[in-house]
């Protein structure tokens, strides 16, 4: 089925239907990006992944049923390029199919492999927080359930396709990587996503936006390290009152607009807060 829905958007594809018969296929194919599933019988993703990698640095997606931060670790850890979370939208695969092709495809990179290294591992932190189909579930019990006001910080980079033609596959994916950590480490596992529209969302009570807002700021001078330059972030917010007639699709676009708004080195950054039934508006 993933196969023909591929095709109609253009890719050719081919498949396999274990880890063995995936690595001779991919020989003899020689394709712009590999999908694995985590499970199969025989050899599991894990070890295809570790095993392509032995070769080659082409792009492998790696598919599971499993949310455990343990099993994205491993995938990170195996090589993987993404990690995606079933069930998912098709158009979210494709999403990472073409970001990871404009990856690879890019002729720069860090001017050594020191520094390749350790954009790899800044790149590795969004591999341990949840995906877009997680988020949409705690924005669900978020809103349904009882509590005070709450708020979300929603962070992007806006100019990733130039970082990646100029500065190399992993230049905007380290960047995110580096503040989706200083995130998990203000409000713990569990309330920080990678959405997909390829940004990071912090979920928390309104009262620690601040701490929020502080740590993704603090991300900065890890950029020095990996010589990520020109980099162009955009931050912003949304503050609501939970209620079951709030609706998630509606919170994610007031903060993507929230974090269209400026970018976080302006002061005040776009703080909207959100209601049912009234008009949005912005304060401090």
């Amino acid at each position: 089925v993933l196969g023909r829905y591929l095709r109609d958007h253009g890719f050719s594809t081919t498949a396999a239907r274990d880890g063995a018969e995936g690595l001779a296929v991919i020989k003899d194919f020689r394709p712009d990006v590999v999908i694995t599933d985590a499970q199969m019988p025989g050899m599991d993703g894990f070890a295809v992944c570790r095993l392509v990698r032995k070769e080659s640095d082409v792009p492998v997606i790696m598919l599971s049923a499993s949310t455990e931060p343990s099993v994205r670790q491993r995938a990170a850890e195996a090589g993987a390029t993404s990690f995606v979370a079933k069930p998912f939208r098709v158009y979210e695969l494709v999403r990472h199919m073409r970001s990871a092709l404009v990856a690879h495809r890019s002729p720069s990179e860090p001017p050594t492999s020191v520094r390749r290294s350790q954009r790899r591992m800044a790149a590795s932190a969004l591999g341990r927080v949840a995906g877009a189909v997680d988020l949409r579930m705690k924005l669900r019990k978020e809103v349904e359930g009882p509590g005070g006001e709450r708020a979300c910080v929603f962070i992007r980079v806006a100019n990733e396709r130039d970082l990646t033609r100029e500065q190399g596959r992993h230049a905007a994916e380290a960047v995110l990587g580096a503040v989706s950590k200083k995130l998990v480490e203000a409000l713990g596992e569990g309330s920080v996503f990678w959405s997909e529209s390829n940004e990071l969302v912090g979920v928390m009570g309104a009262d620690r936006l601040e701490d929020a807002l502080g740590a993704a700021r603090s991300a900065r001078a890890g950029w020095k390290d990996l010589e990520v330059e020109g980099v162009v972030v955009r931050m912003g917010a949304i503050r609501y009152d939970p209620g079951p007639q709030l609706d998630v699709d509606y919170l994610l676009r007031e903060g993507r607009l929230a974090a269209e708004a400026r970018s976080w080195d302006e002061e005040p950054i776009e703080v909207r807060r959100v209601s049912v039934g009234q008009p949005t508006s912005s304060h401090p």
